[in-house]
Formats: C-alpha cells, structure tokens, sequence
C-alpha cells in the first residue's frame, strides 16, 4: 500500500506542484512528447500489470492461486525493468537526453570510480535506514494524538514525507522551466517503483516464504489507475500550466480525503 501511495503522491502531488508553480511564472510550458509519451506509456503498463491480481476479489478466485498469479506477474514485470533501462540508456537514449545539456555538461563531469559508487550506495543505504527508522518513531506519537489511521499514515503520511525532495527538485526545474527535466526524474521515480520495488517485494515474500499479493484492496487499486490516467491525459498535449496544476492537486485531495474519512 505504501508503494501505491508513493507513486500516487509522485504523480499527482509532485507533477501538480510542478506544473502550478512553474505555471505562475510562465504562462505556458511544453516538453519533450516523445519522453513524457514513452514514460507515461510504460507507466500505465506497469500498472496494469500490478493490478491484474486485484481483480481476483471479484471472480472468487481462491488466495492460494491469487499469490501464485502475483508471483509469476511479478517475475514478468520485474524482467521488463532491465529491458527498459536498456531502451532508455542505450538503444533510444536520445529520446531522453537534450543536446543543449549533453553539451553544457560534456568534459564537466569526472566519472565516479566502481568503488566509490559501491561505497556511496552502502552509505544511502545505512543513512535512508536510519532516517526512516527516525521518520516511523517521530510519526507515531502525531497518529496517536490526531487519530490517523496506519492506512492513511501509510498511502498518504509516510509518501508525503518521503517525496518532499522530489517535490523541492521538481519546483526548482518547473520554475527554472525544465520541464522536462522535472517530468522524467518525477515519472522515472514512480516507474522504478511500479516495475522495480513492488514486484520486489512479492519476490522477496516469496523467498521469506511469506504470502505478498498483488491483490490490493478496490480503493487503492482504483486511485492508483485513475492517477495514471488523468496525467496521461493532462500530459498529452505536450504543455503544461498552472490550471493544470490545481486540478492534479484536487485531485490528490480528494484522494487524501478518501482514506483518510471512508477506509
């Protein structure tokens, strides 16, 4: 639930913000369509994928075949993920590169040693850990005092808190009018989660021999696919401006409200 709400939060919160504040400082944004098309077109599957075994509550489909079902998806979805990083770094990079940064950048950048990376992603590891296990403590005396429930601290509270800097980054790009830039680090983000994190962690239940489905209950299913699709449509035509921002934004509000009140 919580990598539902990750993602849900990244598309509707993050891009709104984005396009609302980047929306009051130009009257009117574009961006790259092939990018953003491409992005959006892998989300949508990814999601589609995830969400098949969600289905399974309404055809009386018996658990046992329900976790094996979310197991083989999650074997499929998971293999694709490698082939689109091969897409997207090596056979159709130029779909996500812009000439005018590849030149601003090009003889400025030392490349990090194998080593110094291997030892900087133990140290991210250790210090995301620590912060998370700070972020749980501080989070539950503000749920006990204000009556949140633990589903609505974990699809709403706890994305929240995890994507202020992807909000931060995402404004400063908008306002800076790198869109572009701003909608590929924010939908790249959710597609390492949707064809990444979440078959991960059916895979690793499986290997701990713990039972992790796919099948998510009707509401989150349902905001997570509707998320998908209104910033589809909303990114289509390849421009963005501040209306544009508030009607994500209600959205995710109403959203919000949902679990917070009915579930």
């Amino acid at each position: 639930g919580a990598l539902l709400g990750s993602i849900i939060c990244k598309l509707l919160c993050v891009v709104g913000f984005s396009f609302l504040l980047g929306g009051f400082r130009y009257k009117e944004q574009s961006y790259s369509e092939n990018t953003v098309h491409t992005c959006m077109n892998v989300l949508l599957l990814a999601s589609a994928c995830v969400l098949l075994p969600s289905t399974v509550a309404y055809i009386d489909l018996p658990a046992i075949q329900a976790i094996y079902l979310s197991r083989y998806i999650a074997i499929i979805v998971a293999c694709t993920y490698p082939l689109y990083l091969w897409f997207q770094l090596h056979t159709h990079k130029s779909l996500f590169q812009r000439e005018e940064f590849e030149d601003e950048v090009e003889g400025k950048v030392e490349p990090m040693s194998f080593k110094s990376l291997v030892l900087l992603v133990v140290f991210l590891t250790y210090l995301i850990g620590e912060c998370s296990d700070a972020l749980i403590d501080g989070i539950e005396p503000l749920t006990m005092r204000f009556g949140f429930s633990q589903l609505f601290v974990g699809l709403v509270l706890l994305p929240l808190v995890n994507s202020i800097g992807e909000l931060i980054q995402g404004v400063k790009l908008a306002l800076k009018n790198e869109m572009d830039l701003s909608l590929t680090v924010t939908i790249g983000s959710c597609l390492q989660t949707a064809l990444f994190m979440i078959p991960l962690m059916v895979l690793l239940g499986w290997a701990l021999n713990v039972p992790v489905t796919l099948a998510f209950p009707g509401a989150q299913a349902i905001s997570f696919i509707l998320s998908v699709l209104v910033v589809q449509a909303v990114t289509s035509d390849r421009k963005s401006n501040w209306f544009e921002g508030v009607l994500l934004l209600t959205l995710y509000g109403t959203i919000c409200f949902l679990f917070l009140y009915c579930l």
